[in-house]
């Protein structure tokens, strides 16, 4: 195998490795942010449900709220979970917690810096002999250094690479496009918890009134 050949595998696999730094980089408030289900909002409203209807006021007691809550975080729980069902994510496989806190994080990065997208990357990069890391900090970083050309099993090595090259940077994406979906889903629902939870507690005693 000539080194045209050679230095294009390497090329290409450079470039994936570029796009998937890029990637990374650019959404990485989505990936590198703990997360957590908790209603913090609600729970510290300190406002009230009440309204009006057909002339008469609607007051609810601290009990009736407590429980409008909890009946509101199990409906949209399941609302949530049949969603990603929809969009064919698994939250359960997506979600990393952090230690034994109910705080997570979206996507495997964090799991001792060395997440699969990485580890696929340093097998097809040991093949060149070459290295690859990331920064302490985990930022998604990755930096090449030192291209040295094994003397063997070039035809090898320019296969594995080629094949890394098509198909390393699409998985990574995929796995992205979950993360951002999740992520966007659950900063929505965040930024608007009392208001939806004003209207499930109104739209509730409404149909059974």
């Amino acid at each position: 195998m000539n080194n045209t050949n050679l230095n294009l595998a390497k090329r290409l696999l450079d470039r994936e490795l570029d796009k998937c730094s890029k990637l990374l980089k650019e959404n990485e408030d989505k990936w590198n942010e703990p997360l957590d289900l908790k209603l913090h909002d609600i729970c510290t409203y300190d406002d009230s449900c009440d309204f009006d209807h057909n002339g008469a006021h609607v007051h609810f007691t601290e009990k009736a709220l407590q429980d409008y809550f909890e009946l509101f975080c199990a409906v949209e729980y399941e609302f949530f979970i049949d969603w990603c069902e929809s969009e064919g994510i698994d939250f359960d496989e997506l979600r990393q917690f952090i230690g034994r806190t109910s705080k997570f994080y979206l996507g495997s990065m964090h799991n001792n810096c060395t997440h699969k997208y990485t580890v696929a990357l340093a097998t097809a990069c040991d093949a060149f002999n070459m290295s690859l890391f990331e920064s302490a900090d985990c930022d998604g970083k990755i930096v090449i250094t030192d291209y040295t050309e094994k003397e063997n099993d070039v035809d090898v090595i320019i296969s594995e690479a080629l094949s890394l090259a098509e198909c390393v940077y699409e998985d990574l994406k995929d796995n992205m496009d979950d993360i951002i979906k999740v992520y966007d889903y659950i900063k929505s629902f965040k930024d608007n918890q009392i208001e939806c939870f004003k209207d499930f507690v109104k739209e509730n005693w409404l149909a059974n009134a």
